[in-house]
């Protein structure tokens, strides 16, 4: 390794990975300082600069070949936190939606994600109109919910991983104790934040107890 090289592009793929194929196409777009061949399945190319026409190449490579590819700058390879999401990240599932609609609530949740994202409402107020269709629902209901997470391929593996070389792993989100808590411990999360339900006689009241913080969206 080349530890003068300003950026460090690392190639990660499911399957084998053929080391030459990339090492012959980065260096027809790029000159390199050096690789270093991670497992059979990534590899670090080290250089001093790559251009934004150079890097979309590279990408669209990559997309090709079904290979994921991280350019970052060689000082800040070493991190030491790590921050995820849960719902559709760490498990494939929406959780919150989920509850509703085990709930049985006919709520249109899809419109509700649409506004959203087009500015018309706020992520804090699409959440609140979540959270208030399950009051007076049993929260026995979170332990359907829980039974039918899908935890995405490599987590369990990736937390572990981190966890092992010395990193903080936190799951942020904004999901919901005790939901949240659940994944957080089956991953091995050292720290879990989010969002929590106000209960009263094991029965949702419609309300929560937001994440610390006026800047927070969720």
């Amino acid at each position: 390794m080349n530890s003068s090289s300003e950026l460090v592009c690392t190639f990660v793929t499911k399957k084998k990975l053929d080391y030459k194929k990339i090492i012959n196409f980065f260096s027809k777009i790029q000159n390199t300082d050096d690789y270093k061949i991670l497992s059979d399945r990534a590899l670090d190319l080290y250089c001093q600069d790559i251009n934004k026409k150079n890097i979309d190449k590279l990408r669209k490579f990559c997309f090709k070949n079904k290979i994921d590819v991280c350019i970052q700058k060689t000082k800040w390879r070493n991190k030491k936190i790590f921050l995820a999401d849960m719902d559709a990240t760490m498990i494939k599932d929406e959780t919150l939606d989920n509850l509703v609609k085990i709930a049985g609530i006919k709520a249109d949740i899809d419109k509700l994600s649409k506004l959203a994202m087009d500015g018309k409402i706020s992520l804090r107020d699409t959440l609140k109109f979540r959270v208030s269709y399950l009051k007076g629902k049993s929260t026995h209901l979170i332990k359907r919910v829980i039974k039918k997470i899908r935890f995405n391929e490599g987590s369990r593996v990736l937390v572990k991983t981190l966890n092992k070389n010395g990193y903080h792993t936190s799951l942020v989100t904004g999901g919901f104790q005790p939901i949240s808590t659940y994944v957080g411990k089956v991953l091995g999360f050292k720290k879990v934040i989010s969002n929590k339900f106000v209960i009263k006689n094991n029965k949702f009241t419609g309300e929560y107890i937001p994440i610390t913080g006026k800047q927070n969206s969720k």
